[in-house]
């Protein structure tokens, strides 16, 4: 405001405009027109083995609150499963065992993502895409384990950015994932809290969702960490892998609601500012 903007008001909103364009902080809504669109797809996961190994572990969670199954608890026992099923195990202990499932889904999801992985890598350089994938997870463990399994293929140079590291060695890994050396990491694994935020990850075009944050804003936040600007290539991809099984639907369920419920008090709270 300490400059003289020109000789009238069209001339002045015209260097302001040009201006945004370069000016360090921007919001992403003034960014989005300068960024390549982004597109959704849905990998699903069909398995009897990972379906029978959630029943297990929902009936080990009744067995833990109610007790073994019997006459007298079966009522109860079907009244908390449904409520699980309907995705409103929002508050409690039923809050709770959905966080501890959700775990444990990712980590039965693992070993079909690593050869969706360990495919994508080695086609990228026949269909001239680039060399480079990001894999979120809100669970540290799945994320762990994904990487170990991943060390095991040829070609395939994993790192892990996870809530345990230090700014250094994140930054190092970040580094080598956006570099073009021939030995650089090529296949990022993160969790969604540890890399919702602070790092560009451009070199990549493509990023897995193994499972989702509970938060929308965070899975925003770890969308935008190649949808940014510096991305080189001219599309965003995402590619969200979704069980068969009733629990990925009960949490997608609750994690869109979650995002409505946002939407509404945000509008209210700008209607009451306006």
């Amino acid at each position: 405001q300490k400059v003289t903007w020109g000789t009238d008001e069209i001339e002045q909103q015209g260097i302001i405009e040009a201006l945004k364009v370069g000016t360090l902080r921007r919001n992403k809504k003034d960014l989005m027109p300068w960024l390549p669109p982004q597109t959704w797809m849905e990998h699903r996961i069909d398995s009897e083995v990972l379906n029978r190994s959630m029943e297990r572990a929902i009936h080990a969670e009744c067995d833990r609150i109610f007790g073994p199954e019997r006459n007298d608890n079966i009522h109860k026992r079907q009244k908390f499963i449904e409520g699980l099923v309907d995705g409103h195990a929002g508050v409690g202990v039923q809050a709770g065992v959905m966080s501890r499932l959700k775990k444990l889904l990712a980590c039965a999801k693992v070993r079909f993502v690593v050869d969706e992985v360990v495919s994508y890598i080695r086609s990228a350089k026949y269909n001239g895409s680039p060399d480079r994938l990001v894999v979120m997870t809100g669970s540290a463990v799945a994320a762990a384990e994904l990487v170990d399994l991943l060390k095991q293929h040829e070609g395939i140079r994993p790192g892990l950015i996870s809530g345990s590291q230090g700014k250094e060695k994140r930054a190092k890994l970040t580094e080598s994932f956006q570099g073009g050396d021939a030995d650089a990491t090529n296949v990022l694994v993160c969790t969604i809290l540890a890399a919702g935020q602070g790092i560009n990850l451009t070199a990549a075009d493509t990023m897995f969702f193994i499972d989702w944050d509970w938060s929308h804003a965070m899975n925003e936040q770890a969308e935008a960490r190649t949808h940014r600007s510096g991305l080189k290539s001219d599309k965003a991809v995402y590619v969200n892998f979704i069980s068969s099984h009733w629990l990925d639907a009960a949490i997608a369920e609750a994690c869109g609601r979650k995002k409505e419920y946002h939407k509404t008090i945000k509008n209210s709270a700008v209607a009451v500012t306006q």
